[in-house]
């Protein structure tokens, strides 16, 4: 999620997804013994990572809504949410709209071959500063490698 003003572009959050697939028997892409095998770390509850962790199974609509929220909540308050297509669903709008009593409005991007501001972001924080490079197995180290590109 960023904050654009027509001509900066402004990371302020983001979530990391574990998506189970097409494959049944291979739920993220793992076999069962893989995903007993992979690392595990035990998280207070009350810690940053913990709310993190949840986040990993929650849909990517669902944590856009909570993303604006926060950001409400800390003081950037925008007229308008501008999505990819794919986010245009109901529930999405639904619960953007129920923040604030209706504080945002959605707009949806249509498939075009202009490019928008956030792709160019993603594809400069790839090329440049490694986002999603970061080749460690614990979780908090993946939050923190997003966190210091977007910083």
């Amino acid at each position: 999620m960023g904050l654009w003003d027509g001509k900066s572009f402004l990371p302020i959050d983001f979530s990391i997804h574990g998506e189970n697939g097409k494959d049944v028997d291979k739920p993220q892409g793992m076999t069962k013994k893989e995903i007993k095998a992979r690392f595990q770390s035990i998280r207070p509850e009350e810690c940053a990572s913990s709310e993190r962790v949840e986040e990993y199974f929650k849909s990517k609509s669902e944590n856009a809504v909570a993303m604006c929220k926060r950001a409400i909540k800390n003081g950037i308050i925008a007229q308008y949410v501008l999505t990819d297509s794919w986010f245009i669903n109901a529930p999405f709008i639904d619960g953007i709209r129920k923040i604030k009593k209706g504080l945002l409005h959605v707009i949806g991007m249509s498939k075009t071959n202009r490019k928008w501001i956030i792709a160019v972001f993603f594809k400069d924080a790839k090329q440049n500063l490694y986002l999603g490079k970061c080749q460690s197995n614990y979780f908090n180290a993946q939050v923190a490698d997003t966190t210091i590109c977007f910083i």
